[in-house]
């Protein structure tokens, strides 16, 4: 519901505003409800999709086939980054 407002406040306002979409849920929840928050969110509206702490190139792979248009940011945690 928050993402959904911004994106319409953002409309209202005539803003260029870029709205990021953080999921935490990766550490403290799983891998499965992260991908399906940001989907989430890309659904609602979010410019750009970011998980916390993705920790494998499967992650990052999951991660990246949710909504493949919308562009992605990371925190990695436990690899070192090579895109």
């Amino acid at each position: 519901m928050h993402i959904k407002a911004a994106v319409d406040a953002r409309k209202e306002s005539g803003s260029d505003i870029v709205i990021i979409a953080r999921s935490d849920s990766r550490q403290a929840i799983s891998i499965d409800e992260a991908l399906w928050r940001v989907q989430a969110f890309a659904d609602a509206g979010a410019d750009v999709l970011f998980i916390d702490a993705l920790a494998s190139i499967e992650e990052m792979k999951a991660f990246c086939a949710v909504s493949p248009k919308v562009p992605k940011m990371v925190r990695c945690t436990l690899f070192f980054c090579l895109f």
